[in-house]
């Protein structure tokens, strides 16, 4: 089954299993992966371990960049702003905590 506009994921595969390779030596387990597609191709992968609602270490990746980064974040708090009727509202999560590393790089694979 596809759906029109919505990147298949195969051709993500390769890309997947490095990241849960680097997410296996970076984080405790257990660990959850969220993959989000968008309709233009892009898409990002996180794999996490929660140790509570407030507090997570995660790996990410981003398909722009190719970078794969580690995160440590605590207690997020999100600020609301109305900017306009075209812009909407604009949402900023701050932390308490938050470390951040560049782990490696990974080649996108390009679909578009």
């Amino acid at each position: 089954m596809s759906t029109e506009g919505i990147p298949r994921i195969e051709p993500l595969a390769p890309v997947l299993d490095r990241v849960r390779e680097i997410a296996q030596e970076e984080l405790p387990p257990p660990r959850a992966c969220k993959i989000q597609l968008w309709d233009d191709g892009d898409y990002d992968i996180w794999i996490y371990h929660k140790y509570d609602a407030d507090e997570r270490e995660q790996v990410v990746y981003d398909c722009e960049t190719g970078e794969v980064r580690w995160q440590y974040l605590k207690n997020p708090s999100t600020k609301s702003k109305f900017v306009s009727e075209v812009v909407g509202t604009e949402h900023q999560i701050t932390y308490e905590q938050h470390d951040e590393r560049v782990v490696t790089t990974i080649e996108p694979p390009r679909s578009k």
